[in-house]
């Protein structure tokens, strides 16, 4: 089963790898003018807005997430494989990149939820596995990099639309070969969202954690134009890149042991801080040696604060609606906070003529804030956590 799932995460984050950078390029390619593209874009972002919340209490109610993930993998390949279709109108092309997007993003808060099922001791085990996301990634970015500049575009399509079908396999393997027992709850019949609102230890990690993973904002949208016109080479560019997702899978094979040691409330205002020095390094310095010391933060920004808000909620969250927290998560991270950051990132370089790397520091400073906040809860506490470990052992 563990193999099962590092094969589940591999591939989706894979293909999510693939798709993104070059998704732009394709619908381009396919004739999608440039006025259309915008507006098309932020459908696209704000189709996961409809399908998280809708996604999520399937799996809680169901208790079934690998069937539901099963489901929605396959759906995602034949929507890539769609898009091959001969003579396809541009209105077909858009409502399937639509549903691809509200499909996509999706599936990983049922993978967190996979991976918390075996992870075991207060979720310590959880970093081991999902580390191999951030591997497939890099690989499928990669990959369809060299796919787009030695063959062909519709071939990233392709390669995204296997990658999606080999998610359907493996989870359907899970399904049917029974390795999953079925995820009971407390009892609690009501909606998972609402069990989710009244559990008050764990929104001070969810805010933290998602105000941490939006502080990428300004990286993962204009920084490396900037540092392109400023001289810096593509492989420059490139190597700074790779070096943070190298310290990110370091981070995610290390949280477990730190996590041995430290609270996940302590461990999420590490993050907070490192990633703020991490941004200030950035916003002060454009010299290449040191972004690249300075991207050894990812280590904190991405892989300890996914660790850390997922410990907490092995400790604080029920089984009927641990979805619901992932994907409240990623819904907020990804949604609302990583777009207003970037609306103050920019305005930050046009009103005061800095990095926008700059605004991305006291983001990180409020997430510290906000994660300290939590840490005056008693459900924070290492009694909280001997508990959790005490239950799981029993």
């Amino acid at each position: 089963m563990r193999i099962a799932l590092s094969i589940f995460l591999a591939a989706i984050y894979a293909g999510q790898g693939a798709w993104i950078p070059y998704v732009g390029l394709w619908l381009a390619a396919q004739g999608m003018s440039e006025a259309a593209l915008p507006l098309l874009f932020s459908v696209m972002l704000f189709s996961k807005v409809f399908s998280s919340p809708v996604v999520a209490h399937l799996c809680d109610t169901s208790g079934r997430p690998e069937l539901v993930g099963a489901i929605l993998s396959l759906g995602l390949a034949l929507c890539y494989a769609a898009l091959l279709l001969p003579g396809l109108p541009g209105a077909g092309i858009a409502a399937l990149v639509i549903a691809a997007s509200a499909i996509a993003p999706v599936l990983f808060p049922i993978a967190d939820r996979l991976i918390l099922r075996v992870s075991g001791h207060g979720g310590q085990g959880f970093g081991r596995h999902r580390l191999w996301g951030s591997v497939g990634f890099a690989v499928g970015t990669l990959a369809a990099g060299q796919l787009a500049m030695q063959a062909s575009l519709d071939l990233v399509v392709i390669l995204v639309a296997c990658l999606a079908l080999t998610s359907f396999v493996v989870l359907a393997v899970l399904h049917f070969g029974t390795a999953l027992a079925v995820m009971h709850g407390t009892g609690d019949k009501r909606s998972p969202f609402l069990v989710l609102l009244g559990i008050r230890p764990i929104w001070p990690a969810l805010i933290a954690s998602a105000l941490i993973l939006a502080s990428n904002a300004h990286f993962f949208t204009l920084a490396p134009l900037d540092w392109s016109a400023a001289g810096m080479t593509l492989r420059t560019i490139s190597l700074i890149w790779a070096v943070g997702i190298a310290a990110e899978v370091l981070g995610f094979l290390f949280g477990g042991p730190i996590l041995r040691r430290f609270t996940p409330g302590s461990l999420l205002v590490a993050a907070g801080l490192l990633s703020a020095l991490r941004w200030l390094a950035m916003a002060l310095w454009s010299n290449a040696a040191i972004l690249l010391i300075a991207q050894l933060g990812q280590i904190a920004t991405i892989a300890f604060t996914a660790v850390a808000f997922a410990a907490s909620v092995s400790i604080h969250v029920p089984q009927n609606a641990q979805v619901s927290a992932f994907a409240m998560f990623t819904l907020l991270a990804m949604g609302p906070f990583i777009s207003a950051a970037t609306i103050v990132a920019s305005a930050t370089t046009e009103i005061f003529a800095v990095s926008g790397f700059a605004a991305m520091v006291p983001i990180c400073l409020a997430a510290t804030a906000i994660a300290a906040i939590g840490l005056t809860d008693k459900g924070d506490g290492a009694a909280a956590q001997a508990e959790t470990l005490n239950g799981e052992g029993r």
